[in-house]
């Protein structure tokens, strides 16, 4: 049986540098349940990109055993497989707590 595996290598914001707070909402199929959704966001904590970071974070560091930020893995039977998935990135105010 074939897997699908959603992993984030690395991250580009094409706008003016700035101090981010990012993280990724994640929108997919239930796994069991055809009626529902599942809604996440990743990570629990917002990562930061300061203006050093020239708009740019990578999670793979290409070292040995490095990996990129983990999004999901499934199946692709029929009944099981991934219909649908979205995946998208937002942003943090500075004022916004989160946890």
């Amino acid at each position: 049986m074939t897997r699908v595996r959603l992993e984030i290598d690395e991250v580009q914001i094409h706008r003016p540098k700035k101090r981010w707070k990012l993280y990724f909402l994640v929108v997919t199929d239930h796994p069991t349940e055809d009626d529902k959704m599942i809604i996440t966001t990743l990570p629990h904590q917002p990562f930061k990109l300061s203006r050093r970071h020239d708009n740019s974070f990578q999670f793979d560091t290409d070292d040995a055993g490095s990996n990129g930020l983990f999004v999901l893995s499934r199946d692709t039977s029929r009944r099981s497989g991934v219909k649908r998935s979205y995946l998208s990135t937002a942003y943090s105010k500075s004022h916004q707590r989160f946890g």
